[in-house]
């Protein structure tokens, strides 16, 4: 079943869900629809639990998910609940508390632990802001570093020039290489897996060719 909040973010992955289940033979059952400032999931919830799901998933992130599997849990549902992107913070881990163990979700890039610059920076973050990281912002850090990067290289601010020598570069940041194909989409892409276990979260699996090499 999927639940979807309307956001452009939330309806975009929850019909690339549904698409990707129906054409691997899966069966949607229902499709519900929200919004991002729901809090109360009784009646969306009460309906789906009748037609007995499987899985659920969320076209949403981590602040609807916390207490959507809160009231799963109470309404006793036993469906797994996904999602993809958003999910993966140490907010869905604060709000959801221990209703939020099983929960599984998929994201892009490689977990902290397998990024080539994943520990140092993560050491560093803890040492100023004396708390874990969210996901993120190894992302957020080399964004701007590329960006920077693209600057020097094209000794430019002009936008076009930019935008030209972003499709030209080649790095390597604190998530791994950084390469654009001629759409602007990072080159040979991983995507992570994860899993709630034991009160935070876990990698399950990793996909795409870029963990594949850097796990040889």
């Amino acid at each position: 079943m999927v639940i979807d909040d309307r956001t452009s973010f939330g309806s975009g992955l929850a019909t690339q869900f549904i698409k990707g289940v129906e054409s691997n033979g899966g069966t949607v059952i229902d499709h519900q629809y929200v919004d991002d400032k729901t809090t109360d999931y009784s009646g969306v919830l009460t309906e789906l639990k009748a037609k007995n799901p499987d899985l659920i998933f969320l076209g949403g992130v981590d602040v609807e998910a916390a207490p959507l599997v809160r009231r799963m849990h109470q309404l006793q549902m036993h469906a797994t609940l996904l999602g993809a992107g958003g999910f993966v913070s140490q907010t869905f881990l604060h709000l959801a508390g221990p209703d939020g163990e099983g929960v599984t979700a998929l994201d892009p890039g490689r977990s902290l632990s397998s990024m080539p610059g994943g520990q140092a920076f993560d050491a560093a973050y803890r040492a100023r802001y004396h708390q874990p990281i969210e996901l993120y912002a190894p992302f957020a850090y080399d964004a701007a570093a590329t960006l920077i990067a693209a600057t020097q290289q094209a000794n430019s601010l002009d936008p076009a020039k930019l935008v030209a020598t972003l499709h030209t570069i080649n790095r390597t940041g604190i998530t791994g290489p950084i390469a654009f194909d001629a759409e602007g989409n990072l080159r040979d892409p991983a995507y992570t897996i994860y899993r709630v276990q034991n009160g935070g979260w876990s990698v399950v699996d990793v996909l795409g060719n870029a963990q594949q090499t850097a796990a040889k």
